[in-house]
């Protein structure tokens, strides 16, 4: 873990840890990863940051989930910042193009450290060893479908009960967030 993770992260709760394997263009087939999620106390510095997530919440205390055609379903919509945009900025952005759901009043909620296991390969372009995504938690706003972006890998499900929604996660660390929204 680099110094400047170590520092974002010190004091920080740990609640959920396992490893996953993402693809990228070129050799070898799929970077190994240790995920760690913790209970947020303060912003992570934006450097270290290349997405941003949320848990987005209606009225009535139900959470949005949506489902990924190989993942299953999650509850942690989001993206990639662009450039240097700062977190707030690049969560509206995302959300409003995965859901299109405006937000309003996120609060830090989480942070996903990830660490790679492997040797960087030479046509690795993105953060090594470490880097981190930011979760929100925020209330779903006003609802614009036109500024949805097209995707054929995943849909939106709609709002559910924590319980429900516990139900049609499959990813550890997504229910594990949903546990700890559960406990406040």
């Amino acid at each position: 873990m680099t110094d400047g993770v170590q520092a974002a992260l010190r004091g920080c709760e740990l609640l959920h840890e396992d490893e996953e394997r993402w693809l990228f263009d070129g050799p070898p087939p799929g970077m190994p990863l240790r995920v760690r999620l913790y209970r947020a106390l303060r912003p992570p510095p934006d450097a270290l940051t290349s997405a941003v997530r949320a848990l987005v919440t209606n009225a009535a205390g139900e959470v949005l989930v949506l489902r990924h055609r190989e993942r299953g379903g999650h509850v942690r919509p989001g993206g990639r910042r662009e450039d240097d945009e700062p977190l707030l900025m690049a969560l509206r952005r995302a959300l409003l193009e995965e859901t299109g759901y405006h937000i309003e009043a996120p609060r830090l909620t989480a942070i996903l450290h990830y660490h790679h296991l492997a040797p960087r390969p030479a046509s690795f372009a993105w953060r090594y060893p470490d880097f981190l995504h930011v979760i929100y938690t925020a209330q779903a706003g006003v609802h614009d479908s036109a500024r949805m972006s097209v995707r054929d890998d995943e849909s939106v499900l709609g709002f559910r009960p924590l319980e429900g929604a516990l139900l049609l996660v499959t990813q550890g660390r997504s229910r594990a967030l949903l546990r700890a929204l559960m406990r406040g």
